[in-house]
């Protein structure tokens, strides 16, 4: 009894969240979810779940190479500040109370909603409703009511492919009536994995990844063995990669409901930054506010998230580079001890980091190498070439030269303004050579 008299105390002293939208963004966090005891077990505190294999394998198609972290002062510091600028409650109550959109998330005590009661889930479909009835639609409504020019884009699920059981993703794009489609130009692709799949150590593997092998670094291996080449972490960037460049998204998001990371990939896709994870209560700044921030900076909107310059190729058909769907389903890998140590593939610290999702130190001890050295050198860096400076030393030292990967510009930082194109694989005195005026990506639908 005293339950219900307090209940309706709280109803009538709630507000409705567009009477005090920019608040209720800042306090609502997602509706606590758990998993039905059917659902599949979690994999250990601290581990992988060594489940996450996804159908992809190294391709020349495949252009990403360095993926860099953004910082979080300036994700949070941009997020608040357009945030601020857009979220006027002069601009909402200019809305026709007709077409007002509701956001579906409660927050109580101050906003108090019908909270709808999804099953727990059990599997990925599940989980994907959770996901699509709480954070996306009540970003979708944020969207419209503070941006009407967007009210002809929404949310919807993509085509899954055979990896569906473990890997789901969503659009926010103009629908197939719109006028001016894009051809995802301004578009996100929230992906979805189940937290079996992705485990948070699975996840901080994904975002201190910092490099994706190229299929000349694997050309030491069989074919039959380059199907299990890529590292978990490797599989996930590349599958995310395939994904955006199906859509022609370069802005994305990755959650298992419980865990979020922001993304994106540059003009040229060969360089992704990544956010750190960030929990589903988080807050200053909320995930909701986060994916509001994400998807107007998509879509070129005044104050929004901008990409860095990058040094990169400048390649304009890779807009429009085909990428197939993955045809065979890869089920899990043989055992490690099938393949080859040796590479002079290019590999990062976190490499050393996760050697259980790499190769064992048998297999190194196996391979020349002495405990010594594991704990002291870094095992997958390729050997010391010499160096001299006779033209003989040169001229031996030159076949281990490759082109440098692509990096931030000098100066460059990570809420820079402008992306531009660069040119082709040309050096002059060692630096590469730049194509004049850079284009920004969202240009063509730039909303004040």
């Amino acid at each position: 009894m005293l339950i219900d008299h307090y209940n309706r105390i709280q109803a009538l002293m709630s507000v409705d969240p567009l009477d005090k939208l920019r608040v209720y963004l800042s306090q609502v966090i997602l509706p606590p979810m758990k998993l039905a005891p059917k659902a599949p077990a979690l994999p250990p505190s601290g581990h992988h779940s060594h489940k996450n294999v996804l159908s992809v394998t190294p391709q020349h198609y495949r252009v990403l190479e360095k993926m860099y972290q953004i910082d979080f002062a300036s994700f949070k510091k941009g997020a608040k500040e357009v945030l601020n600028m857009h979220v006027t409650q002069d601009k909402l109550q200019m809305l026709d109370p007709e077409n007002v959109e509701n956001v579906t998330m409660p927050c109580p005590p101050s906003f108090q909603l019908p909270a709808p009661s999804p099953k727990k889930p059990t599997n990925l479909e599940q989980l994907c409703r959770w996901i699509s009835l709480f954070p996306l639609d009540s970003a979708q409504a944020v969207m419209h009511n503070v941006f009407p020019q967007t009210e002809d884009w929404t949310f919807s699920q993509v085509k899954s492919d055979i990896d569906e059981d473990i890997f789901q993703s969503y659009i926010w794009s103009p629908t197939a009536t719109a006028s001016g489609v894009t051809d995802g130009l301004g578009s996100v692709t929230v992906f979805v994995q189940p937290p079996w799949i992705l485990s948070p150590k699975d996840f901080e593997s994904f975002v201190s990844c910092d490099v994706l092998r190229r299929v000349d670094d694997f050309a030491h291996m069989d074919e039959d063995d380059k199907t299990y080449a890529y590292t978990s972490k490797e599989r996930l960037w590349a599958k995310i990669w395939d994904e955006c460049q199906r859509n022609g998204s370069h802005y994305f998001v990755l959650t298992t409901y419980w865990g979020w990371v922001f993304g994106v990939f540059t003009a040229g896709r060969t360089v992704g930054l990544i956010s750190h994870v960030m929990s589903d209560s988080q807050s200053f700044p909320t995930i909701l506010e986060s994916l509001v921030y994400w998807l107007l900076s998509a879509m070129g909107i005044k104050g929004g998230w901008e990409v860095p310059e990058v040094a990169e190729p400048f390649n304009p058909s890779v807009r429009n580079l085909p990428v197939p769907r993955p045809s065979q389903r890869i089920h899990a890998a043989p055992s490690e001890s099938e393949f080859s140590a040796h590479s002079s593939a290019r590999v990062s610290q976190s490499d050393v980091d996760d050697l259980d999702e790499q190769l064992t130190v048998e297999q190194y001890l196996t391979q020349g190498y002495s405990a010594g050295a594991l704990l002291n050198v870094n095992p997958f860096a390729p050997p010391t070439r010499y160096r001299g400076e006779s033209n003989r030393g040169v001229q031996n030292w030159i076949p281990y030269v490759r082109a440098p990967s692509p990096s931030l510009t000098e100066g460059s930082e990570l809420s820079a303004s402008t992306i531009k194109d660069y040119g082709d694989h040309e050096f002059e005195n060692g630096h590469w050579m730049t194509q004049e005026g850079g284009v920004s990506m969202t240009s063509q639908i730039h909303y004040s």
